[in-house]
């Protein structure tokens, strides 16, 4: 991850806490497909993520057994996303738009 100072003009702060995350992560209840009753159209939670910046809440939703579609609106933490992310990219358990989620 390279390195950067954050935009002010973004409102950008990055979530560093080890324990907001977990905190983040178990109040989501995120139920993973291997969780889910055999024999129900239900699918793993899929989860909105708006500025997942260095993705730090993105690994634990991840890990957790979302699937994720992540928006994010600076360029620059594009690339390093979708390197950090690839695996989860390309089977198809993480997205990544570049934009304004508004």
């Amino acid at each position: 991850m390279s390195l950067f100072a954050p935009k002010k003009s973004l409102g950008q702060n990055f979530l560093t806490s080890e324990a907001a995350v977990y905190k983040i992560v178990k109040a989501a209840d995120i139920q993973a497909e291997e969780n889910v009753e055999k024999n129900t159209q239900n699918k793993a939670d899929l989860v909105l993520e708006i500025g997942p910046g260095k993705g730090v809440l993105t690994k634990a939703l991840l890990a957790a057994g979302a699937h994720v579609i992540a928006v994010e609106k600076d360029h620059r933490l594009i690339e390093d996303l979708s390197v950090k992310f690839a695996t989860e990219i390309s089977e198809g358990q993480l997205t990544i738009i570049e934009g304004d989620a508004l």
